[in-house]
């Protein structure tokens, strides 16, 4: 059985370390820059509280729980 084991454990280290990344892999499309830039917004306020108070009344709209904590340091 520890025969098996190890047997295992070691067939599987050769063939996951064999394994390349391809190039394009980390290389962004056009489809996800357009839907970047869908999805950024800009603001015309530099108020924290005011954007973040709009941002979780959306979350809230939306369905989403959104639950207070106040962290003492």
């Amino acid at each position: 059985m520890r025969r098996f084991i190890l047997l295992f454990l070691v067939s599987i280290l050769l063939m996951t370390g064999c394994q390349t990344i391809p190039k394009d892999a980390l290389s962004l499309s056009p489809e996800s820059l357009a839907q970047r830039q869908i999805q950024t917004r800009k603001y015309e306020t530099k108020d924290e509280a005011k954007i973040l108070t709009a941002c979780a009344g959306l979350l809230q709209d939306m369905g989403f729980n959104i639950v207070l904590q106040r962290h003492i340091i």
